[in-house]
C-alpha cells in the first residue's frame, strides 16, 4: 500500500513530545562531533576556499538540509527511536579516521566524518527517520574534495582524443606524452584542462537533478552515469575544438583566457543539453512514504529516558576516542634534524642546470644536490620528515615534483618501473628545451613503497603500533638529452652508487 502525503502536520503536543528529547540529544552529540573533528570539516572547508575545482563544497550543507525540510512533513509522521547497532559502523569510521590523520590522509578522515553523520542520525532517532532523509544525508559525501587522484587518467584520456581527433581531421601531429607539436604550434595537457571540474560539477548537478527528478531507482541511476560519461566524453571534443579554433586562427584565438570561457561556455550548454533529454523521462508522481506511527499517536508511547541516555552516552564515547587518541600520538614534539649525506665515490658537486625542483616545503628537512661524473650529471632529491606532525604529511596535494611557482615545467609520462634496486615510479618532467627522468620512491621507517597509497597505510601502521615514524621522498634524477640508452646507463649508475648512502643517512636520522 502507498500513503497519501500528509496535507497538514498537528501541532499537538504528541508531534512535540516525540521529538523533542530525541532532537535534542542528536544536536547535542552532533555539536560535540563537530567540536572533536573541527580540524577535518575546517580542512575541506579551507580546500573549498582555495580551490575552485571543489567550490561546490559550499553549497552541500545548505542542499542537503534544504533536501531535508522539503521532507518535514513526512519526518512528522515519524517517532524517533534510537538503536545501538549504528554505533558498530561508527566505531569502524572513527578508527579509519584515526588511520587518516595518523597517516595524514586527509580524504580518509573527511569521508569517515561525513559518513559518521548518517550514522549518528540513525543511531540517535531510529532507522525510519534515517531512511526518510536517505539522500540528503548521503548529498553531504560529495562536500569531500576528492577527485584529483583521476588527474592522470583524464589528461590521458584528453591527449588521446584530442590526438585521434586532429589526425581524423587530417592535421599532421607530432606527440610526446601529454605535449603534441601541430603545423600552427605547440600545445600540451595540463591540469586545467582535464575535465575534473567539469566531471564534478555534472555528477554534482546530476545526482541532485536525478533525485528530484526521478522515483524509479533504474531511472536515477542511469542519469547519473550519463552525467559522469557525458563530461569526460565532452572535454575530450571540447580539448580538440579549442585546438582546431587556435589552429585555423593562427594561435590567435583560444590561447589565453579565452581558452577557458569557451570551456565553460561549451559545458554549461552540454549540461543545459543532458537535463533537457533527461526531462523528457520524469516522473512526477509523488515518492512512496516510508511507512511510520503518526507521531500524534506514538507520542504517547515515549521511550524511556535511560534508553535515550544510554544512546547519547555510547554515540559520545564511541565519536570521542578516536580525536582523544589521536592527540596522544601526535603529542610529541617535532624532532629537527639536519642529515648528513656524504657525495658518492667518483662524482663531484656541480650547479644545477636548470631551476626544476620538487615542491615538499612542509617537509622536517630538504637535500638537492646535483652531481657528475664525467659527461653525465646527475642529482638526488630528499624529503624527509622526522616525526608525524599535523599539517606536515609527506604524501599530501601539496606536495608535488614540480613546483606550483615554475608553471614551465610539466610531466609529460610517468610510470612504475622495476629496476636494480627495486620499483620506482619514473617521471619524465619537461620545461621548454629542458627535460629530466625522476626515479621516486617513498621510505618509512627502513621500508620502501612506490605508491603514495602504500606510504600512507605503512606509515599509519607504525605509528599506530608506536613505532618510528619518520619517513623520506626520495628522488634519483638525470638531465635527458638525445641518447636514452645512454641515459639509462648513467642514472643506474648513479642510483646504485648513492642508495647505500641515502639508507645509511635515513636509518640514523642524521
Amino acid at each position: 500500500m502507498k500513503r497519501e502525503w500528509p496535507q497538514s502536520i498537528p501541532a499537538g503536543e504528541a508531534t512535540d513530545a516525540a521529538w523533542r528529547l530525541p532532537l535534542l540529544m542528536f544536536l547535542g552529540v552532533l555539536a560535540a562531533v563537530l567540536w572533536w573533528y573541527r580540524e577535518t570539516w575546517m580542512g575541506m572547508a579551507a580546500i573549498w576556499e582555495r580551490s575552485e575545482t571543489f567550490a561546490h563544497g559550499w553549497l552541500i550543507v545548505p542542499i542537503s538540509l534544504w533536501l531535508i525540510w522539503r521532507r518535514r512533513h513526512l519526518l512528522a509522521t515519524l517517532h524517533p527511536q534510537p538503536e545501538f547497532l549504528p554505533l558498530l559502523g561508527v566505531a569502524g569510521l572513527g578508527f579509519a579516521w584515526l588511520l587518516g590523520n595518523i597517516a595524514g590522509a586527509g580524504v580518509v578522515q573527511q569521508y569517515a566524518f561525513t559518513l559518521t553523520l548518517p550514522l549518528l542520525v540513525w543511531s540517535m532517532l531510529g532507522r525510519q527517520v534515517a531512511s526518510a532523509i536517505l539522500f540528503p544525508l548521503g548529498y553531504l559525501v560529495l562536500a569531500v574534495p576528492f577527485g584529483e587522484v583521476f588527474l592522470p587518467w583524464l589528461m590521458s584520456f584528453t591527449a588521446d582524443f584530442t590526438v585521434w581527433a586532429l589526425r581524423l581531421t587530417g592535421i599532421p601531429i607530432y606527440r610526446e606524452g601529454l605535449f603534441f607539436t601541430i603545423p600552427s604550434g605547440q600545445w600540451s595537457v595540463v591540469e586545467a584542462c582535464s575535465g575534473l571540474r567539469y566531471l564534478i560539477a555534472s555528477f554534482t548537478l546530476g545526482t541532485l537533478y536525478a533525485y528530484l527528478t526521478y522515483r524509479s531507482f533504474k531511472r536515477r541511476l542511469i542519469f547519473t552515469l550519463a552525467s559522469v560519461l557525458v563530461p569526460i566524453a565532452a572535454n575530450g571534443v571540447r580539448a580538440y575544438m579549442i585546438v582546431m579554433i587556435g589552429h585555423l586562427s593562427g594561435m590567435k584565438l583560444a590561447v589565453g583566457v579565452d581558452h577557458l570561457i569557451y570551456g565553460w561556455l561549451f559545458f554549461g550548454l552540454v549540461m543545459l543539453l543532458l537535463f533537457w533529454i533527461g526531462a523528457f523521462w520524469r516522473e512526477d508522481t509523488d515518492e512512496p512514504v516510508v511507512e511510520g506511527t503518526p507521531a500524534a499517536v506514538a507520542g504517547m508511547q515515549h521511550q524511556s529516558r535511560a534508553r535515550l541516555l544510554a544512546a547519547l552516552a555510547g554515540a559520545l564515547v564511541v565519536a570521542g576516542v578516536w580525536p582523544a587518541y589521536a592527540n596522544h600520538i601526535f603529542g610529541h614534539p617535532n624532532v629537527e634534524v639536519v642529515l648528513q649525506l656524504p657525495d658518492p665515490d667518483g662524482w663531484q658537486r656541480t650547479a644545477p642546470s636548470n631551476d626544476w625542483h620538487p615542491s615538499y616545503d612542509n617537509a622536517g628537512f630538504k637535500l638537492q644536490r646535483d652531481l657528475q661524473q664525467g659527461g653525465a650529471r646527475a642529482g638526488v632529491f630528499i624529503a624527509y620528515y622526522p616525526s608525524p606532525v599535523k599539517g606536515k604529511e609527506m604524501v599530501s596535494t601539496g606536495n608535488r615534483i614540480v613546483a606550483g611557482e615554475h608553471e614551465h615545467w610539466a610531466v609529460s609520462r610517468m610510470a612504475d618501473r622495476q629496476i636494480a634496486l627495486g620499483t620506482v615510479s619514473e617521471i619524465d618532467i619537461k620545461g621548454g628545451p629542458s627535460r629530466v627522468r625522476v626515479w621516486q620512491r617513498y621510505w618509512i621507517a627502513g621500508e620502501w613503497a612506490t605508491s603514495p597509497y602504500l606510504a600512507k597505510w605503512l606509515q599509519a601502521r607504525d605509528r599506530l603500533l608506536g613505532k618510528p615514524a619518520s619517513s623520506a621522498v626520495v628522488m634519483y634524477y638525470l638531465n635527458t638529452h638525445d641518447d636514452p640508452a645512454a641515459e639509462e646507463v648513467a642514472l643506474d649508475r648513479f642510483a646504485r652508487a648513492m642508495e647505500p648512502l641515502v639508507t645509511r643517512s635515513l636509518a640514523h636520522g642524521g
